[in-house]
């Protein structure tokens, strides 16, 4: 974006020539509610941050468009959700986990809060990888994060339970 105006005719005939079609219009007077002007004062940002945006009309409407093209129209809307919620989240978990361990490498010495946490870590790790491989290998993936998981939760329960019985 950038603080100079626009036309909608221009806004519209910018998307036609980025998704190569031809809008069907409908024209109407203007209707209660529709701003005859719009722009974007940037001048307080300028100010502030020393930062002028100049991103083009153009150049952002046909980068919308390829990205739009790329997530929701090429591929099935299905497999890009998944994508989104499976790779993309545990991605986040990942580095949500690292950041917890990190944590509890400065504010803790117990040894067994440790190993659970570094535990979680590589069980998503597990999880995260077997969604980008498919068939047996993704299933026992699954089955290896899941099972490591349970398993450091056993251990550190065993050594939590330990610790306080002496």
């Amino acid at each position: 974006g950038n603080n100079k105006t626009e036309s909608l005719q221009n806004f519209i005939a910018t998307i036609e020539k980025a998704m190569g079609q031809k809008a069907i219009k409908e024209m109407y007077p203007m209707q209660q509610g529709d701003v005859p002007k719009t722009f974007a004062d940037v001048n307080q940002l300028i100010k502030d941050y020393q930062y002028s945006p100049s991103t083009g009309i153009e150049f952002g409407i046909h980068s919308f468009v390829n990205w739009f093209n790329g997530v929701f129209v090429e591929e099935s809307f299905n497999e890009n959700l998944n994508n989104l919620f499976f790779n993309e989240f545990f991605t986040i978990l990942i580095l949500a986990d690292v950041f917890i361990l990190l944590l509890s490498f400065q504010y803790t010495e117990r040894y067994s809060q440790l190993i659970r946490n570094t535990g979680f870590i590589i069980s998503t790790i597990l999880l995260r990888l077997s969604f980008s491989v498919s068939g047996l290998t993704s299933i026992l993936l699954i089955i290896s994060g899941i099972v490591f998981g349970l398993l450091i939760l056993l251990i550190y329960n065993a050594i939590e339970r330990e610790k306080n019985h002496s």
